[in-house]
């Protein structure tokens, strides 16, 4: 489940301690009937600034940093930051790139040879039809 904290009248320093203090309040097990439970919180934290003009990209930018939280590992805090927003932006044009390759038909499937591989030499042979460059060892989708 998600659920959002809207904290008026905060800054960065207020809206870290408080989120901290939401995971830690949360790591311990809880007592449910007969059973514990374990409740893992991932939070991320978006300030409200002149940059946004809707409080739907607050919460976009919100949910990008929770993301990263959970990314990261059990009982998290991120705070979006330029280095988010540049990443979000990054994954936005790859998107739009991969959408327009396959809207021209510009995509080729490439998987390992069984048997082809010589892990001495770091070598994996690849079926393709025409990819100029695909690294790596799994099925893999590139575009010219």
């Amino acid at each position: 489940d998600e659920f959002g904290v809207l904290l008026e009248g905060t800054d960065e320093a207020d809206a870290l301690r408080r989120a901290g203090a939401i995971v830690a309040g949360l790591e311990p097990p809880f007592t449910v009937d007969d059973g514990l439970l374990d409740v893992e919180a991932s939070i991320g934290i978006a300030l409200a600034d002149a940059r946004y003009t809707r409080a739907e990209e607050l919460l976009r930018d919100a949910d990008v940093a929770m993301y990263r939280a959970k990314a990261a590992g059990r009982h998290r805090v991120e705070q979006f930051d330029e280095r988010l927003h540049q990443e979000a932006l990054r994954v936005l044009d790859l998107e739009g790139d991969l959408r327009r390759a396959l809207a021209r038909n510009e995509c080729v499937l490439l998987t390992a040879v069984p048997g082809a591989a010589d892990p001495k030499a770091g070598t994996l042979s690849l079926l393709s039809t025409g990819a100029k460059s695909c690294d790596g060892t799994n099925p893999s989708v590139c575009w010219k």
